[in-house]
């Protein structure tokens, strides 16, 4: 069914995990709103499906989905990492090779995957595909940094940018809308 989305909607997957609870899509848009109709398409196919082999009714997603524009230059590889780490974070399995519902055994080891189209930044990591499976594998002996993960959170439960501050204030002139994140929560009472 996501197959048929992004076919549809001429989006491009480059990344994706399938968690039991949520599923992170990395994605590049064919044109403004494509993000949204493939989710509107997915909801059409898979709700249905699921509502009919489980005998239910209803929606199954709580709220709409979040969204954030990536600096591909600077941060897209993290989100890679990002998305292909979360089975290991969940403590579900040690390795992200051992997670069937990843994009992870595509990108890094090679397996065939029709979901997945590489973006240029993942091309641009070496010209031959063993040495750049190779690279990519290399990306995952260290941890992402804590603020990199804190910023890629904030950014996307805000549906803000996610980039430096050059990136972030340019999405700003274009979008002409506040791209900062905003501490969640009450603001503090002057004392």
């Amino acid at each position: 069914m996501l197959n048929v989305a992004l076919e549809k909607t001429g989006c491009r997957l480059h990344a994706y995990v399938l968690m039991k609870n949520h599923v992170h899509l990395l994605l590049t848009p064919s044109e403004p709103g494509a993000v949204a109709k493939l989710f509107m398409s997915l909801g059409g196919s898979y709700v249905p499906y699921f509502n009919r082999k489980y005998g239910r009714s209803g929606t199954l997603w709580e709220r709409r989905y979040y969204s954030s524009v990536i600096d591909s230059e600077e941060y897209l590889l993290c989100c890679y990492r990002y998305i292909e780490m979360n089975p290991v974070r969940a403590a579900i399995v040690d390795d992200p090779a051992f997670y069937r519902y990843s994009s992870y055994r595509a990108n890094a080891l090679g397996e065939p995957c029709k979901l997945i189209t590489p973006h240029e930044s993942y091309m641009g990591m070496a010209s031959d595909a063993y040495e750049r499976r190779l690279a990519y594998q290399a990306l995952f002996r260290e941890q992402l940094e804590p603020g990199v993960m804190a910023a890629i959170r904030a950014s996307l439960h805000q549906s803000k940018p996610v980039g430096n501050s050059k990136f972030i204030n340019k999405v700003a002139e274009i979008t002409r809308q506040k791209c900062e994140i905003v501490p969640r929560g009450r603001p503090q009472a002057d004392k």
